[in-house]
C-alpha cells in the first residue's frame, strides 16, 4: 500500500513538473528590439589604427543615417543608410562616392547600446554606440 501511495505521489510530482515546465515562457529570441526603438541620436566611439574618434550618429526612421564629427555643429560630414534585420545591425556611410567608406556591424542585444567591428576608410576597427 505504501509503495502504491509513493508511486502515486511520484507520478503527480512528475506530471506537475512537466506541466509547469511546458507552461514557462522561454525567450528564444535574443532580439526584442525593433527599428523604431533604435531611431535617434547616438554617441559613438570609433577606434581605428589605435586612434579613438568620438562622433554623433543619428539613425532616422526612413533608414537614413548621418554622422557628425566635433564640434557637433549639426552639419553631417557623412550620410548613409542603416538597417536592422533580426539581431543584425548594419550602418553604411558614403564618402567621395564610396558607399561603404564606413561600415558598422553589430549584433543587437540592447536598445541603448551597440558595439562591434568597424571598417573605416579601408581600415579595420571597432565601435561602441550609446543612445543619447
Amino acid at each position: 500500500m505504501k509503495s502504491l501511495k509513493f508511486a502515486s505521489v511520484l507520478a503527480v510530482m512528475a506530471g506537475s513538473m512537466f506541466f509547469f515546465s511546458s507552461c514557462s515562457k522561454k525567450n528564444d529570441t535574443v532580439n526584442t528590439v525593433s527599428k523604431d526603438q533604435i531611431v535617434g541620436k547616438w554617441t559613438t566611439s570609433m577606434i581605428v589604427a589605435a586612434t579613438t574618434q568620438e562622433v554623433q550618429v543619428e539613425l532616422k526612421n526612413n533608414g537614413v543615417s548621418t554622422l557628425d564629427v566635433l564640434p557637433y555643429d549639426g552639419v553631417a560630414e557623412f550620410s548613409g543608410t542603416w538597417e536592422l534585420n533580426g539581431t543584425s545591425f548594419t550602418g553604411h556611410f558614403t564618402y567621395s562616392g564610396n558607399p561603404d567608406f564606413a561600415r558598422f556591424d553589430a549584433q543587437v542585444n540592447s536598445k541603448t547600446f551597440l558595439s562591434g567591428p568597424l571598417k573605416f576608410g579601408g581600415q579595420n576597427g571597432t565601435f561602441t554606440m550609446a543612445k543619447q
